[in-house]
């Protein structure tokens, strides 16, 4: 079955695609001993070859490329350099805790050997910059300073509270994650970039492993078994309402859709996660050519990569860029001015007003159903308060039961309340309720 479904074709089709027997598997020493009695040096000529075949898996943080800094200098000290460049451009008077603060984390930074990476993503977010393409990070990266230095992150941490130590601290001696979101429609120009500066044998995109679900082996199987449409949407329909067919057809359909489920079924290109080192990438991992022309894959998925040290940088796709792109060009030329969406407030009463009577379809973020409900008792009248709605409908707080403790303490129905007095000073923002991960750390 799961080769007539390699094969698209159908079974009977399949012809000499099909195996002969059984007998394709690895079979041990005693089992093939009698299989090549005539050919008894067949064997120990395989076993001194797989003695003379000799690869030791490298696990470790990668080497990642080197980026170019001027003559003399170290990575270390060009990604201070860009910093203190940039701060007059954040900070109209750096005050003491900010350049208290770039100097831990500067010095965190160098003492995890990872300057190399940030002036590596800060070049990716240049190039995009300079060619006009829209991209910002997200994620964990937004706690750093020196990521809101370097404008991949157009968050200030220090004004949100917001720490250091949930993206990268010394006790922790991992690989930071800084996933990038592009304006969609041009991601494929900031991956060619990458893919130019490093070459293919140092970049390569992370693949990820599809595998049987419901519907998709259901679908696999039935046209493997040239099945009619009828019968596949009887299959279907009793699959979704979980009834097991008394028997006939339907019975095997159940049965083998159930011995697939979750089995590997291809290998996908990940969406936009990259891996990039200094040696040549098909000495530490297996690599294939992408179906894209002048693109590669490794074969391995994100979590085998993160196993032995290997860490995606994370380029996607984002269509909402895309529109503040036209908004903002739309704007210059009907009003002779195009808005600094860097330098934006968010006091604008109008927009609140907007958002708390939950007319928000087409605003990013706050437009499922989910926050439709949630707005109108919350209120928003603030940016720290489209935080929390956001925050509220993610699968902790809500799998947590802290979505109507915190509203109805907001609303003043029940008294703000906390497990013990240390916990105020991390939880009085949210009312005593635990909604970010900066609190439990």
């Amino acid at each position: 079955m799961l080769i007539a479904i390699r094969q698209r074709t159908s079974l009977d089709a399949a012809g000499v695609a099909l195996r002969p027997n059984s007998e394709y598997y690895l079979k041990s020493g005693a089992r093939l001993l009698p299989l090549f009695s005539a050919y008894p040096d067949a064997l120990t000529n395989s076993r001194q070859i797989a003695e003379r075949c000799s690869f030791q898996l490298a696990y470790g943080l990668q080497d990642l490329p080197a980026f170019p800094t001027p003559r003399g200098i170290t990575p270390a000290a060009y990604l201070a350099q860009l910093c203190q460049q940039s701060l007059p451009w954040r900070y109209r008077d750096a005050p003491e805790p900010v350049c208290r603060q770039l100097h831990y984390e500067l010095a965190v930074i160098a003492r995890a050997g990872l300057a190399n990476y940030f002036l590596i993503v800060w070049d990716i977010v240049r190039f995009a910059r300079s060619h006009g393409i829209r991209c910002q990070g997200r994620g964990s990266a937004a706690n750093s300073l020196v990521a809101y230095l370097l404008g991949i992150s157009p968050i200030d941490p220090l004004a949100h509270n917001l720490v250091f130590e949930r993206f990268l601290s010394d006790e922790r001696p991992s690989m930071p994650d800084i996933d990038l979101d592009i304006v969609a429609d041009r991601r494929s120009e900031v991956i060619a970039y990458v893919y130019t500066r490093y070459g293919h044998d140092h970049a390569a995109m992370a693949s990820t492993v599809i595998t049987f679900q419901a519907r998709s082996a259901l679908r696999d199987i039935a046209s493997a078994l040239d099945l009619p449409l009828e019968l596949l949407q009887q299959a279907q329909h009793e699959l979704e309402a979980e009834q097991t067919p008394a028997g006939g057809t339907l019975a095997l359909i159940a049965d083998l859709c159930g011995q697939i489920d979750g089995l590997p079924r291809h290998l996908g290109q990940h969406s936009g996660g990259m891996i990039l080192t200094r040696a040549p990438l098909a000495e530490r991992v297996p690599t294939e050519p992408a179906a894209m022309a002048g693109r590669v894959v490794v074969q391995w998925d994100k979590d085998a990569l993160e196993e032995v040290g290997l860490v995606k940088v994370d380029l996607l796709g984002l269509r909402m860029l895309a529109a503040l792109t036209e908004a903002v060009t739309l704007v210059g030329a009907t009003t002779g001015s195009a808005p600094d969406l860097e330098r934006l407030t968010f006091d604008d009463a109008a927009v609140f007003d907007l958002i708390a009577k939950a007319d928000s379809i087409g605003v990013f973020q706050v437009e499922s159903r989910a926050q439709a409900q949630i707005l109108p008792r919350l209120k928003p009248r603030c940016k720290n308060d489209l935080i929390v709605a956001i925050s509220l409908i993610r699968p902790g707080p809500l799998q947590g039961d802290m979505v109507h403790p915190y509203l109805r303490r907001r609303q003043r129905l029940e008294p703000i309340h906390y497990a013990h007095p240390l916990l105020k000073p991390a939880l009085q923002e949210t009312r005593g309720v635990i909604l970010f991960q900066e609190q439990l750390l």
